[in-house]
């Protein structure tokens, strides 16, 4: 159980939400739904007390064991030198509780069986199979299983794995723990079809009361029970104790009275605006009349509800500030590995041609992220050559946002990196919904939703002809999704994109794909991509 009271939380004395209030009872699955910003994610760093808050009550029932799985797994601190396996089993304590049994028959064999001695051992016994412990392997490996864990990553250290690898070792061991209260963020980000519809099952069977952000409709749809949602216009938050379709048909209905409210107000501003206009150059008590209206129309117009957020969506202008090459990319025969035991990618050949849309697919650790951060140039090949022609401007999309300086403020971000007016960088940041009060924040405080549209951002300001993006869709919304695929769509430049989501690929156009580690090329096939795990 979980109550919060009267929550409120500032960043740099610009609020993000206030007497925000709910309960999570036994069982209850609670999707967190709002804008990017809205203070989703911050809301979860709170009551997990990774990040302080203005005012409020927070309470947890007796005795919570509290599962989290945050949107970047580097969030995690995971020990990189711990085998994986043995990271996983970690997640109950049955290899301790085992030992203590065995230390207890060990005295009993040495000095009689004691009261006290037979004491622990049903206190030990009881821990043991309150963590199912006769079952507890079984069921670890059914979720390796069903998760799609490649069995030779189990050898590994998680130091070895990629960043998609180790959010689905991190996933398992979290359930495998049994929380009785859990926190999602974005957990289907890092899983592929088969094992996305899997873990949706366990989720909904599990004994735990559960509070997940998802962008992901069809996930919450069959999830979710209760809807919390954050209002960043109105900074607070409401409980609706109904499912997600209800919601969005609430959502509508209240967005169309809104709609009404403010078609309302303005007619009659209109109309009092008018008698001003007739009355205002005419003198003695007609004119005090007019100004008196004039300060009541001020009013008025200052009471006008906004419109809702929902409705905005970014202004994209990504183009290239010259053609490039008629190949601007090419690969010939490429090796790289981590560690001589990790080769990554091996006699890899392809070329791009001018203005592509091109898409790298493969299974967790098949080498995506790693053949982009080769072309890019933040890593160096074993051997082989990537030729950039010379007419080729790159600019890289990062998944885990490691390119933009956590200590930056948003607006220094931007500022530092291109030769506009503060004017124009303020115009810039608005049109990716960065209003004035979120351009002093440093960009650690932002949601990674934000950040998504924070790079974004800086990606249209580089004027490259040839970018490269990895998991661009993962931390946004569905609107702005859809907007940034029909910017792209049109950009005229060369995409290279690391990419699971079909419906992003399918609007943006996507024509070939680059099969890893086979190297294959192959024709844009949507089920291919579904049947692949989503992250390197």
């Amino acid at each position: 159980m979980l109550i919060v009271k009267n929550l409120q939380k500032s960043f740099n004395d610009n609020l993000l939400f206030k007497n925000v209030s709910f309960s999570l009872m036994d069982k209850d699955c609670v999707a967190i739904i709002g804008l990017n910003g809205a203070g989703k994610s911050t809301l979860l760093k709170i009551l997990l007390n990774q990040i302080d808050y203005d005012s409020g009550e927070i309470y947890f029932g007796t005795s919570p064991r509290i599962g989290w799985m945050p949107q970047t797994v580097d969030e995690l601190n995971l020990p990189a030198d711990m085998n994986v396996y043995d990271f996983l089993r970690s997640g109950r304590p049955l290899e301790q509780i085992q030992n203590e049994i065995n230390q207890c028959y060990e005295k009993i064999s040495q000095i009689g069986a004691t009261p006290e001695i037979l004491d622990k051992i049903g206190k030990y016994q009881e821990q043991f199979e309150y963590w199912d412990g006769y079952n507890a392997e079984s069921e670890l490996e059914t979720m390796i299983d069903q998760m799609g864990v490649n069995r030779e990553n189990l050898t590994k250290t998680i130091g070895e794995l990629s960043g998609g690898q180790k959010s689905k070792i991190s996933f398992i061991r979290t359930l495998y723990s049994k929380p009785n209260i859990l926190f999602l963020d974005e957990p289907t980000n890092h899983l592929d079809a088969i094992s996305r519809e899997w873990m949706t099952d366990y989720l909904s069977r599990m004994n735990a009361s559960i509070l997940f952000i998802s962008h992901d409709e069809d996930f919450i749809r069959k999830l979710a029970d209760k809807i919390l949602y954050i209002d960043a216009m109105a900074h607070n938050a409401n409980l609706y104790k109904f499912g997600y379709d209800k919601f969005i048909s609430v959502l509508a209905e209240n967005n169309i009275a809104l709609q009404e409210q403010i078609k309302k107000q303005m007619k009659k501003i209109e109309k009092i605006e008018q008698f001003i206009e007739k009355q205002k150059n005419k003198s003695g008590k007609i004119k005090r009349q007019a100004q008196s209206k004039e300060k009541m129309v001020e009013k008025m117009r200052a009471e006008l509800p906004d419109v809702p957020p929902e409705k905005r969506q970014i202004k994209l202008d990504i183009r290239p500030k010259r053609i490039s090459d008629i190949i601007p990319v090419s690969v010939e025969k490429l090796y790289f590995a981590y560690n001589p035991e990790h080769k990554v990618i091996k006699n890899l050949s392809f070329s791009l041609n001018q203005g592509e849309n091109f898409v790298i697919v493969g299974e967790n650790g098949a080498g995506k992220s790693t053949l982009l951060k080769l072309i890019y140039g933040k890593l160096t090949p074993d051997s082989g050559e990537i030729k950039i022609g010379k007419k080729t401007d790159i600019a890289y999309y990062a998944q885990e946002h490691e390119t933009l300086n956590k200590n930056d403020t948003v607006f220094d971000s931007v500022s530092d990196e291109c030769d506009l007016t503060t004017t124009q960088i303020r115009s810039v940041l608005n049109n990716f919904n960065f209003p004035e009060t979120k351009l002093s924040q440093t960009i650690k405080t932002l949601s990674p939703g934000e950040r998504s549209r924070l790079e974004i951002a800086k990606l249209c300001l580089t004027g490259a002809n040839t970018i490269l993006l990895d998991e661009p869709t993962n931390h946004l919304d569905v609107i702005t999704k859809k907007t940034l695929a029909q910017s792209l769509s049109e950009y005229g430049g060369t995409i290279i994109v690391v990419s699971h989501d079909t419906e992003f690929l399918k609007l943006l156009g996507v024509e070939r794909m680059l099969m890893l580690p086979s190297g294959k090329l192959k024709f844009f096939d949507e089920n291919i991509i579904k049947s692949f795990s989503n992250n390197s």
